[in-house]
């Protein structure tokens, strides 16, 4: 047998073998931020999809819509006014995956749109709601006013940093912005 055709030592399949091993292990972590990173913008999305949803079937519809938000949950409705009466029907049902909640995690600052970070839904309104409603002209109002609000929307995940982020809407033309946290600061998607 020529030296050249003698194959791998021990040593070098081990040097090799660990090395993967090494490289493994830096994928896994990087996927597990990775994953809240998509979970957060896809609940982000999936949000500010249902928003400018409830404020495209309010115009198209010229009825009253309201978005309803389970707060410290992860659940929101779109519900139709019926004409005539006060009581309102369950058009879509929305349950966010990926462990996030409407929360406001502490130290949290506002985005620059300026609407406000008192709370995980902070609407301008004088009787803080978890509801907010379209009318038929395309603007977010207050639900028993009736009067233009702006608001915004924080989602987090429990003891997750990369998972915040922050849906804001503009009520007098009911535009949707979406956030995404940067340390102090926040960033538009």
């Amino acid at each position: 047998m020529r030296d050249n055709e003698r194959g791998y030592s021990l040593v070098e399949v081990l040097v090799v073998a660990s090395l993967s091993m090494l490289l493994m292990a830096m994928a896994l972590v990087q996927i597990n931020t990775s994953r809240a990173v998509m979970n957060a913008d896809n609940a982000m999305r999936l949000v500010m999809g249902e928003v400018s949803r409830a404020r495209d079937m309010a115009i198209q519809q010229r009825r009253l819509m309201r978005v309803a938000f389970v707060i410290n949950g992860n659940e929101l409705r779109v519900e139709r006014r019926d004409v005539g009466l006060p009581v309102y029907t369950m058009l879509r049902r929305t349950i966010m995956e990926g462990n996030l909640k409407f929360a406001l995690p502490s130290g949290t600052p506002d985005t620059s749109d300026g609407f406000g970070a008192g709370s995980a839904l902070d609407f301008d309104s004088a009787n803080p709601s978890s509801e907010v409603c379209f009318n038929g002209d395309g603007m977010m109002v207050n639900c028993v006013s009736g009067n233009v609000i702006n608001g915004t929307v924080f989602l987090a995940a429990p003891n997750d940093q990369y998972a915040t982020r922050a849906v804001t809407i503009l009520g007098s033309t009911g535009r949707v912005r979406g956030f995404r946290r940067l340390n102090t600061t926040w960033g538009r998607v």
